[in-house]
């Protein structure tokens, strides 16, 4: 070759190696950018208040920064669930089928209120924007934003406006059914009373807890609780005669005069009815409460305190109301057959109960192990799902006239309850 076309070779691989060169030092400067840019997003993420969230096509949380916690949540506990899943259940379906058709159409939303569940079960409103995640088929991946509290102000009057909303709903609607469940003595396996558990249809399905206290909230609460004593008054006229029927209510309206109104205007008998008093909060004023049940307990009505054990107000109510009943909440019969600590205090209940002339009855009993120790320890009475589940047929109410436990001693084997 001449020494041109030496040159020109030279040239070219000069070239080739110049590109390379230069290819090389940019992508290590995109390399550097991209991690710093990451690196600035990720210190964004951190201190920012904003909830920042993504979701893939299913709506499943694929990412979460340390703001989730204004659900109560941390970033791993809501990673891999449903979005969905911490929306409040009553505008659910709505926002399913909004956010479905926003995907299709490849587009977000900007300041939208969404009311969601807080992990305790409190309603949070919040304020949402999103993008949409593009795939390479034009379709949404998924859907990334923000969340932020809305403005203390706001979010009250949003809340209660929503919760005010339902509950009058529900009570227009009478959608309040009843469920009873068994109790059982303990001395002689007999079914002697149960206890009437308000069922509130909903779709999609709310705990009756939620209601009530979002319906406290509104200042419903009473309307509420006064429409589920009446259907359980109602429902207790198909039980067998025998069995005494535990209705709750709280102080606040046991204090309406509405509520001793209905008692006395229906015509189930006061002797027949135990009245559980089932509130955590203090009470700031006694008289009230005391002058109607003093009426109604003088008229046959017995006084069940109820979760025991659960909240600082229950051992008040025992000492100032001196109930006939006892009632030790699940908290404590949990796993009392392997905990001494929880042995002992059901045990300091029993002789408690003793001096004040009144029974104790176990809740949320789910083993042979906890009613065998319930036993030992001379507790009067249990009620769970080992020895009945709750039941809202009354051909199923029928069947508890008579039936027993199997006693042998100290050992209590549920038999024949399904």
């Amino acid at each position: 070759m001449s020494g041109h076309d030496w040159a020109i070779i030279i040239v070219v691989v000069l070239a080739v190696v110049l590109v390379r060169t230069l290819w090389l030092v940019a992508g290590a400067a995109s390399a550097r950018d991209a991690a710093r840019l990451q690196n600035t997003l990720t210190s964004l993420a951190e201190t920012t208040h904003d909830w920042l969230w993504r979701t893939d096509r299913e709506g499943r949380i694929i990412y979460s920064n340390s703001g989730s916690t204004l659900l109560g949540y941390l970033p791993d506990d809501v990673t891999g669930r449903k979005a969905y899943e911490l929306i409040d259940p009553a505008g659910l379906p709505e926002w399913q089928v909004r956010v479905a058709d926003l995907g299709r159409l490849g587009l977000g939303w900007s300041d939208i209120t969404l009311h969601m569940r807080h992990r305790d079960g409190h309603l949070v409103d919040i304020e949402c924007s999103a993008a949409p995640i593009i795939g390479r088929d034009g379709r949404a991946e998924g859907f990334e934003g923000t969340a932020r509290p809305l403005s203390a102000d706001v979010a009250l009057a949003t809340t209660r406006s929503h919760q005010r909303h339902r509950v009058e709903q529900i009570l227009s609607d009478h959608s309040v059914r009843i469920a009873f469940q068994p109790i059982v003595s303990l001395s002689t396996g007999a079914v002697v009373g149960v206890e009437a558990l308000a069922r509130i249809d909903s779709d999609p399905y709310i705990p009756p807890d939620i209601w009530l206290r979002d319906a406290a909230d509104v200042g419903l609460g009473v309307s509420l609780e006064l429409q589920a004593l009446q259907c359980a008054l109602d429902s207790a006229t198909a039980l067998p005669p025998n069995l005494y029927v535990s209705i709750n209510a709280s102080p606040r309206t046991i204090a309406d005069p509405a509520f001793l109104e209905l008692l006395l205007s229906h015509d189930t008998a006061l002797d027949r009815l135990v009245l559980e008093i089932t509130e955590h909060e203090s009470v700031s004023d006694y008289e009230p409460l005391t002058n109607t049940l003093g009426f109604a307990r003088s008229r046959g009505l017995r006084l069940a305190v109820d979760d025991a054990g659960s909240g600082y107000a229950s051992f008040r109510h025992i000492l100032t109301l001196r109930p006939d009943y006892i009632k030790l909440d699940r908290d404590l019969t949990a796993g009392i057959d392997t905990d001494a600590a929880r042995r002992a205090l059901a045990s300091a209940v029993v002789m408690f109960a003793l001096e004040l002339d009144a029974q104790v009855t176990a809740e949320g009993v789910e083993t042979e192990g906890e009613l065998d120790t319930l036993c030992s320890l001379s507790v009067d009475a249990a009620q769970g799902y080992y020895l009945a589940r709750p039941s809202t047929d009354p051909a199923e109410w029928a069947r508890w006239a008579g039936r027993r436990l199997g006693v042998v001693g100290r050992d209590t084997r549920a038999i024949g309850f399904g």
